[in-house]
């Protein structure tokens, strides 16, 4: 039975290099950092919130998800880097994982991740706590406003801010 679960985990690890090595031939489309609290005791949640930057611009999203195989409770800073992403709509998603970090007090690790839609996400982690993980999940990512008009949350704020003209007419009244 242990030599079948080592298969699958070598299988999942050659998988993850290939998609690794495909998705890093290219330029980046963007740049992505979360803060996230995972826990778990065989299975995991994880939830938390980021960034997304892309052509200059910035988006928040939130995340959640499960993991397999762990143990532990931790907080998460994750940094990473986003392959094929050509409308910022396909971020949402989905997205499968492969996993494997441990912490102890302070610790790191490294996550692969690809949804529905091609895109994929190399992360590196660093971890306060104390986790195993030798697994994989699934973490589902939904940007944390509709992108019609491609417009940031600091652009709209900012407009808000913008003064206003008042006109007044010739006699003396505001309108």
């Amino acid at each position: 039975m242990g030599q079948r679960y080592a298969k699958i985990l070598v299988l999942l690890i050659i998988t993850g290099w290939t998609i690794i090595a495909e998705a890093q031939e290219e330029m980046p489309s963007g740049r992505l950092q979360y803060e996230s609290t995972a826990f778990g005791l065989i299975l995991g949640y994880n939830q938390g919130n980021g960034i997304l930057t892309m052509d200059g611009k910035e988006y928040p999203f939130s995340i959640k998800g499960i993991k397999l195989a762990t143990i532990g409770v931790s907080r998460i800073d994750a940094t990473g880097v986003v392959y094929h992403l050509s409308r910022i709509d396909d971020f949402n998603g989905r997205y499968m994982m492969l996993e494997g970090s441990l912490t102890i007090a302070l610790g790191g690790g490294n996550a692969l991740l690809r949804n529905q839609h091609g895109v994929i996400i190399s992360l590196q982690t660093l971890q306060k706590g104390v986790e195993l993980t030798l697994g994989g999940g699934g973490l589902e990512i939904t940007l944390d406003q509709a992108v019609d008009n491609q417009q940031t949350p600091q652009q709209s704020e900012k407009e808000s801010e913008a003064p206003r003209i008042q006109w007044q007419s010739r006699a003396g009244r505001s309108m």
